[in-house]
C-alpha cells in the first residue's frame, strides 16, 4: 500500500469512491466512471496529487491507475466490515504521511460504504479537510431505497456537518440536498458533469445530420431496466428496415444483442473506447434518452443527456426535471413507445422545423458544461484549502 502513496512533493487528496473499470462487474457504472476521471484530471489541474481509495472489489488492468482495494466481498455486511478494518490499518501510514504533506480527502457520493472509512479517516485526522461531491442522493433508485436510503441519508447527513464544502452535480439535487439535510449550514457549489475537449473538438466538425437516404439512430449508456432500452426498442421494431439504422452503446446484454439476427439494421457495438463513442455522436441523425423517470427523478442528474444535446443530433427525450433549462423544442419530446415511433417515422421533417434552435441549444450546452468553464470555477475553491 505504501507504493500507493504519491510520492510527488505537492498537496495530496484522497479520492474515496467506488472504483470499477471491469464493463461486466455488476457495479460498473459508464457514467460514474467519466465523472470519477473528469474530477480526476480536475483535481490535478489544481496542483494535487491523487490516493485513490476504492469501496468496492473489482478487476483492474494494467491500464487502470494505481487503486487501493478497501474490500473484497460482494456480501454487504462482510464488505462494510472490511472496509472499516482496512481503513484502521491504513490509517498510521495516513497519519505519517500527513506530517510531511498536506492531505485533503474527497468523497464520491457519500454512501454508507464511503461514509464508514471517512468518519474513520476524519476521526484520526480531525484537521483534514473534507469535500463531499454528491451526484445523486438517498432513495434516488431502487438500490439504495428502503433500509439502505435510511442508512444512506443518516450517513450524508453526518458527513455534510463535517464537510468542508459540498458539491452538488445540479440545482435540483442541491436543493433536495438541503431538505435532506436541513441542520446543515453551508451553501453547496455545482459540479456539473463536463464535455472532454476532444468530444468538443470533434463536434465542432461533424457532417450535418440527415445528409443521408439512411436515418442513423443512437443509443449510448446503461441498460437497466429504468434506462427504458426497452420503449426504444419497441419503437425501433416498427420502424422501415430500409430506412433506419439503430446502434446500441455500452454494456448491451445478452437479451437484446440477440435481436441483431431479427434486426439487420440493428448494430451491437458493445462497450466501445472514448474515442469510438465520440465517432458515433457525429455519424448519428437522432440519439434518443428513452430513461424512465419517475417522483425521485430531481435526486438524479443524467449525464448522458448532456452529451446528447451537444452532439448536434436530433434528440428525443422522455421528460425529467431540469428539461427545462435546456430549452428543448417541445417536438424532443416523448412518453411512450408509440409516440416515439411516430416522431421517429416523421424525423426529417421534425428537424426541419427545429435544426436552428437545437444548433442554438447545442452551443450553449458546449460552452456551458466545458471543462475549461467548470474547472474556472471550482479550482478557486479548492485552492483556498491546499
Amino acid at each position: 500500500m505504501n507504493s500507493l502513496f504519491p510520492q510527488q512533493d505537492q498537496p495530496t487528496i484522497i479520492v474515496l469512491a467506488p472504483y470499477c473499470f471491469s464493463h461486466i462487474h455488476p457495479w460498473y457504472s459508464p457514467g460514474r466512471s467519466m465523472k470519477l476521471q473528469q474530477v480526476e484530471d480536475l483535481l490535478s489541474n489544481v496542483g494535487f496529487a491523487i490516493l485513490r481509495l476504492s469501496t468496492i472489489q473489482s478487476s483492474f488492468t494494467s491500464y487502470s491507475p494505481k487503486i487501493s482495494i478497501l474490500c473484497h466481498s460482494l456480501n454487504p455486511l462482510i464488505r462494510l466490515g472490511e472496509i472499516a478494518i482496512s481503513t484502521f490499518r491504513l490509517i498510521p501510514k495516513l497519519i505519517s504521511f500527513s506530517r510531511h504533506q498536506s492531505l485533503t480527502l474527497w468523497v464520491y457520493n457519500c454512501r454508507i460504504s464511503e461514509a464508514i472509512a471517512a468518519l474513520i479517516i476524519c476521526l484520526f485526522l480531525p484537521s483534514i479537510p473534507l469535500f463531499l461531491q454528491i451526484e445523486d442522493l438517498p432513495f434516488a433508485r431502487p438500490f439504495n431505497s428502503g433500509i439502505r436510503g435510511l442508512l444512506d441519508l443518516i450517513c450524508l447527513q453526518v458527513l455534510s456537518v463535517r464537510a468542508t464544502h459540498i458539491f452538488a452535480v445540479s440545482q435540483r439535487v442541491g436543493i433536495s440536498l438541503q431538505r435532506f439535510t436541513p441542520f446543515v449550514a453551508n451553501s453547496y457549489t455545482l459540479l456539473p458533469p463536463t464535455l472532454s475537449d476532444s468530444f468538443l473538438e470533434l463536434i465542432s466538425s461533424r457532417p450535418q445530420p440527415f445528409i443521408s437516404t439512411q436515418i442513423n439512430i443512437l443509443y449510448a449508456g446503461a441498460y437497466s431496466p429504468e434506462k427504458g432500452v426497452s420503449t426504444l426498442l419497441n419503437a425501433f421494431s416498427r420502424l422501415p428496415l430500409n430506412r433506419f439504422k439503430l446502434t446500441l452503446v455500452g454494456p448491451v446484454p445478452e437479451s437484446i444483442a440477440t435481436l441483431k439476427y431479427s434486426f439487420p439494421n440493428l448494430i451491437i457495438a458493445g462497450h466501445v473506447s472514448a474515442k469510438s463513442l465520440y465517432a458515433h455522436y457525429c455519424s448519428s441523425d437522432v440519439v434518443v434518452s428513452p430513461h424512465h423517470f419517475g417522483p425521485r427523478s430531481s435526486l438524479i442528474f443524467p449525464f448522458k443527456l448532456l452529451e446528447y444535446i451537444a452532439s448536434g443530433s436530433f434528440l428525443l427525450t422522455t421528460p425529467m426535471p431540469g428539461l427545462e433549462e435546456f430549452g428543448l423544442p417541445s417536438e424532443c419530446l416523448f412518453k411512450t413507445s408509440d409516440e416515439l415511433y411516430e416522431k421517429l417515422l416523421n424525423v426529417n421533417t421534425l428537424w426541419h422545423k427545429n435544426s436552428s434552435a437545437l444548433h442554438q441549444v447545442s452551443l450553449r450546452v458546449r460552452q456551458r458544461y466545458s471543462r475549461r468553464y467548470i474547472n474556472q470555477e471550482i479550482s478557486s475553491i479548492m485552492m483556498s484549502h491546499m
